[in-house]
């Protein structure tokens, strides 16, 4: 293994979670009440029922999956949209668009603690699907993973990486 590409790793899935836990404790006031860190091939994950996936590009790749149960959707929707008079009939795109925005919330802010000076990130758009089997896993990859367990839901958020280049999220 390459030392600066671990460290990169390592050094994303941990601002990762640090972005996520703050943004979720936070401005949300959701608490997470346990994490549990899972890591192991890709092709073993079952995403929840709302996920956004995002990749981020520089001195190494890294797909980040953020996936929610319904309820932890709803709850985060609620808060998100106070006061708005939504149609029941755009609901489905509302969840849709909280969730993408959580996820470049999330790695907008993670990304000031993992840059390099000078060093050129670029993240994807947010992509948003449905179900448990709706992303291509891509070949050959690893991950680790945080589940948090919320009052309103779960939680799981995975950084996939090439094999060689994987490390534990740090907690």
């Amino acid at each position: 293994m390459n030392a600066p590409f671990d460290d990169i790793v390592y050094r994303i899935q941990d601002s990762v979670i640090v972005a996520t836990k703050a943004y979720f404790e936070d401005w949300l006031k959701i608490e997470f009440l346990s994490v549990k860190v899972s890591s192991g091939d890709v092709d073993v994950i079952s995403p929840r029922d709302l996920t956004a996936i995002i990749g981020m590009f520089g001195s190494t790749n890294i797909i980040i999956v953020i996936s929610l149960q319904h309820d932890l959707v709803n709850a985060i929707l609620a808060q998100e949209t106070a006061g708005l008079d939504i149609p029941r009939d755009e609901l489905d795109l509302y969840r849709h668009d909280v969730i993408a925005e959580l996820a470049n919330i999330v790695l907008g802010h993670s990304t000031k603690t993992f840059g390099n000076q000078g060093e050129v990130i670029k993240i994807s758009p947010p992509m948003v699907v449905e179900g448990p089997n709706n992303f291509r896993r891509p070949k050959g990859a690893v991950y680790t993973c945080f589940s948090c367990r919320t009052v309103p839901g779960m939680l799981d958020v995975y950084c996939i990486s090439p094999k060689d280049l994987q490390g534990e999220i740090q907690i």
